[in-house]
């Protein structure tokens, strides 16, 4: 993948789904995984892409996140919600609850993680999300 992003020929969908698996992939640096998030959230404000606009937000939220950055990974989670509801992506909207909810778990907020982990599986419900409802229903 990173040979293909070398080459610098995708354009469109095809790169910010490049992008996307970059930053998701990338586990042995963080910050190289966090510029391929970055990048991401440029060019899917180019292309008006909501979608990939809460994709790469909610890379950049949870890298922060495995950073120990909460102030950060809030942001950028925040954001990827807002895309989400932007975007009508309704499954992307839970799913951003859910990490904001993870997030504020791991901070040790059990109050605001169950605010949200509630909010998203509301969400879920709606969208009719199984696999993602089912991930998060268990822990009720």
């Amino acid at each position: 993948m990173a040979r293909v992003y070398d080459a610098n020929e995708l354009n469109g969908i095809e790169k910010l789904e490049l992008l996307r698996n970059l930053s998701f992939n990338e586990v042995s640096d963080l910050d190289l995984s966090l510029k391929y998030a970055e990048e991401l959230i440029v060019e899917s404000l180019k292309e008006n892409n909501y979608k990939y606009l809460y994709r790469g937000y909610l890379q950049k939220g949870n890298k922060h996140r495995l950073t120990g950055d909460f102030g950060l990974a809030l942001a950028a989670l925040f954001e990827s919600e807002e895309a989400a509801i932007k975007g009508e992506y309704v499954s992307g909207e839970g799913i951003a609850n859910m990490t904001i909810a993870d997030t504020y778990s791991q901070m040790g907020n059990s109050d605001n993680a169950e605010i949200y982990y509630r909010e998203a599986i509301e969400i879920l419900r709606k969208a009719d999300d199984k696999l993602s409802l089912l991930f998060k229903n268990n822990l009720f």
